[in-house]
């Protein structure tokens, strides 16, 4: 899958981590994403943009609205 890292400012955005395949991960996760978005967005996501992909477990994504980005490592 094609690297689009360079088209979005990831370097700017805030590392909300890593989600690992655990429950306990992704509730932290859905929490600390939902806590920004309610301070940044009026609680909207917005779009979200896969911005990685290795096809083996391992994905980057970027929500503009929020100048965030997060990894799913599920490998």
């Amino acid at each position: 899958m094609k690297d689009t890292r360079n088209q979005y400012p990831l370097d700017q955005a805030i590392n909300l981590g890593t989600v690992y395949p655990s429950e306990a991960y992704w509730k932290s996760f859905e929490s600390s994403r939902q806590e920004l978005a309610d301070e940044v967005n009026g609680g909207e996501l917005g779009k979200i943009i896969t911005v990685f992909d290795n096809n083996r477990g391992v994905e980057q994504f970027f929500a503009p609205a929020l100048n965030a980005t997060w990894t799913y490592n599920f490998s």
